[in-house]
């Protein structure tokens, strides 16, 4: 027995939790690719800039002369860090529009990423 759809087409199949996303997102019956491949690229970017403290902690614990203890605060800092600033960007996403502040997120992972292999 088929799911009636909106289109007045019928479903043969359809998973419930999807159908049930489906009618209460809406959105378009087709993939827009772009978009998919716009958020694909930019989670390989985040992807990127995660786990840069690990490899770098021998180093900054001869430069700064910490312990382990020490060190793994560093490495605690840096979460946190990532923790706090991911709540202000839901704040400011809903204030300045998400779209807005994907484009400026990207941008700064970009620059940052940029000075971090210059320097």
């Amino acid at each position: 027995m088929g799911v009636p759809r909106a289109s007045g087409a019928t479903v043969a199949r359809e998973i419930p939790f999807v159908a049930q996303a489906r009618d209460v997102l809406g959105g378009p019956e087709r993939t827009c690719w772009p978009v998919v491949l716009t958020l694909v690229l930019g989670g390989m970017v985040a992807a990127l800039h995660v786990g840069k403290v690990p490899p770098a902690l021998p180093t900054l614990r001869v430069d700064l002369g910490l312990g382990l203890v020490p060190a793994g605060f560093v490495v605690s800092t840096f979460n946190g860090l990532g923790m706090t600033l991911g709540l202000l960007a839901g704040v400011t996403a809903d204030r300045l529009g998400r779209r807005r502040l994907v484009g400026l997120g990207f941008l700064a992972m970009a620059v940052g990423g940029l000075a971090g292999a210059l320097s």
